[in-house]
């Protein structure tokens, strides 16, 4: 018979259906070795980061690794470092974040809000093969200080499984059309006895992180791992394959939240934006690759990785680097230094070859 386009064609679009960003694990700006856990937030891979309640040390090691199911290149890891029993609201958490302005078509808080259905790929060690995590969305309604959540539970074994989720669309709630967070999709993997609650299958406007009642204590053996990767969210009530993009694509977006500028074994150089030398230094305009969500804010390696090179050669190593104005775009950095350049109206900034230094401009979501 004759295929026509409705065949193959529904109201899910064919191309950017994922709303994720990151969802493969591909993305590392930050590096691929081992970060220590805390009990504050850190960020790990592009666009996933830690959560925790209370003061709760949630001690975890977290890698990038290419143990992925057929189809992946990447997943996540968590390892924990040691032994720990949750009390009252000890709560440690997995997240990753959506902008909410870019989730205006799920049209929540009308009477046409739309269902959405999220996926994701999940694997144990054989050491908490069978058990159980609490999962849990939330999104952000324009008051900004709204929460909206649904909870649902996951089994993990030692094979990989693809989990999916289905939610109704919230008619009573919308999600704030700003760049900040709108969504957040929460692994439960370490949650107090306080916070543990029944799954709930529609939406409660309530704050707080929440675990399901007899979920699993991942902390409770340092031989667990929890992987996670192809985390996909979408229209509609089923889920589809999940939308691979191409690394370069991927990376580009992940950009808008997080870009490190290194040295990469060659000089990194800038030149001075019509800041000449004195007594306090030098600016610079650095060029991001695409526009941030907001104005970052900067880190940096060692001052000792800089140098500030004046017209007549003369070297000075910063005492400082600070934000001298913000742009998402084009961020200008003060250098200080510690004495005055003796001539010379140019300058230019390098790291040299026997440095690794980098400069990191980081509008992370939440």
């Amino acid at each position: 018979g004759i295929i026509t386009t409705t065949d193959i064609v529904n109201s899910t679009p064919l191309s950017n259906r994922n709303y994720m960003v990151n969802g493969a694990m591909r993305v590392a700006q930050r590096g691929t070795g081992t970060f220590a856990g805390g009990d504050t937030k850190f960020r790990t891979l592009d666009n996933i980061s830690t959560m925790v309640g209370t003061a709760f040390d949630f001690n975890v090691s977290i890698t990038q690794v290419t143990d992925a199911p057929h189809g992946f290149a990447n997943a996540l890891r968590v390892v924990p470092d040691s032994v720990v029993t949750p009390t009252g609201s000890d709560n440690g958490i997995l997240q990753m974040c959506i902008e909410g302005q870019d989730l205006q078509d799920f049209e929540f808080g009308t009477s046409g809000a739309k269902p959405i259905t999220v996926s994701f790929y999940a694997k144990s060690a054989s050491t908490n093969t069978g058990d159980t995590y609490g999962f849990q969305v939330r999104h952000v309604s324009s008051s900004g200080t709204t929460l909206n959540y649904q909870l649902r539970s996951f089994t993990v074994t030692d094979s990989w499984q693809r989990f999916t989720f289905s939610f109704d669309g919230n008619q009573s709630k919308d999600i704030r059309n700003t760049t900040d967070h709108g969504f957040q999709l929460l692994w439960g993997l370490v949650m107090g006895p306080d916070d543990l609650i029944s799954e709930t299958t529609s939406w409660v406007n309530a704050s707080g992180f929440r675990g399901v009642t007899g979920q699993n204590n991942f902390m409770d053996n340092t031989g667990n791992n929890f992987y996670l990767t192809g985390v996909q969210v979408e229209l509609g009530s089923e889920a589809t394959p999940f939308e691979n993009r191409s690394f370069a694509e991927e990376e580009r977006r992940c950009q808008r939240y997080y870009y490190r500028q290194s040295a990469e074994h060659q000089y990194m150089r800038y030149d001075c934006n019509g800041q000449c030398p004195s007594a306090n230094g030098a600016q610079f305009v650095f060029s991001l690759p695409v526009r941030q969500r907001a104005n970052a804010t900067i880190g940096y390696s060692a001052l000792g990785d800089f140098y500030i090179y004046a017209s007549n050669l003369q070297s000075k190593t910063p005492t400082a680097i600070t934000l001298s104005a913000g742009s998402t775009k084009s961020p200008m950095l003060s250098f200080d230094k510690s004495s005055t350049f003796t001539a010379g109206a140019g300058a230019h900034l390098t790291v040299p070859n026997a440095q690794q230094g980098y400069i990191e401009f980081i509008a992370d979501l939440n």
